[in-house]
């Protein structure tokens, strides 16, 4: 059983970015690869103010990989093995895209 369950309030540290990476050579591909980010940000108070607190949507698992165009019809992504990592989706506003955190970046909330 997980951690977090739908709608368990959180506080982040931070985020997931997802890379997009050009290999080099004649074959046009690229890799894809995730990482720790910074939090969101709020630019319409004077200095700007973080989200720091939000909501449990959902879950996910990501595998980072190689994606090379195969011919003129399409693409393969060739996922690599040992690579998955368990993401959890945070609402913090109404009207922003959720964002991605990793287990290390999310705590839950005491209850008040």
């Amino acid at each position: 059983m997980s951690d977090y369950q739908l709608g368990d309030r959180v506080t982040m540290t931070g985020t997931v970015k997802k890379d997009h990476i050009e290999l080099p050579g004649v074959d046009s591909g690229f890799k894809t690869t995730y990482a720790d980010d910074t939090l969101p940000r709020c630019y319409d108070v004077d200095g700007g103010i973080d989200y720091t607190e939000g909501i449990i949507v959902g879950r996910r698992f990501l595998q980072e990989g190689v994606t090379k165009r195969l011919d003129d019809y399409g693409t393969h992504a060739f996922k690599q093995s040992g690579t998955t990592h368990r993401v959890w989706i945070i609402s913090y506003d109404l009207r922003r895209k959720p964002v991605m955190c990793f287990d290390h970046q999310i705590s839950k909330e005491e209850e008040k």
